[in-house]
């Protein structure tokens, strides 16, 4: 994807998940859990300021009697393409694509363009 067609939320300066605004993506479609041996969700979002789409997964984690949190938001260019990432793409693999935002367990944010 070329810059001019990025969602406006990567041209922001947030680094942790505190100023994460997820109140400016609404929900569209509910994907539901995925199959896994870990909790994972995920549902395809709409920018509500620039109208961009994103593929969004939760997945939580117990490690070591830890749990661990990630949030991943993947831009698409469509519903249709949102509904072919979810249907062939398990928990695993879904953070191989960008642009994309990662909030780590740490509560970091990644950007990847």
């Amino acid at each position: 994807m070329s810059e001019e067609t990025l969602c406006c939320i990567f041209k922001s300066n947030i680094s942790k998940k505190e100023d994460f605004p997820k109140k400016q993506f609404e929900v569209v479609k509910d994907y539901g859990d995925v199959g896994g041996p870990n909790d994972c969700s995920r549902a395809l979002l709409k920018c509500s300021l620039c109208g961009k789409l994103f593929l969004y997964q939760f997945l939580e984690y117990e490690a070591g009697g830890e749990d661990y949190y990630y949030h991943t938001y993947i831009q698409v260019e469509s519903e249709v393409q949102a509904d072919e990432l979810n249907a062939k793409t398990n928990w695993v693999t879904i953070d191989k694509y960008s642009p994309a935002i990662r909030i780590n367990a740490g509560g970091t944010a990644v950007f990847y363009k």
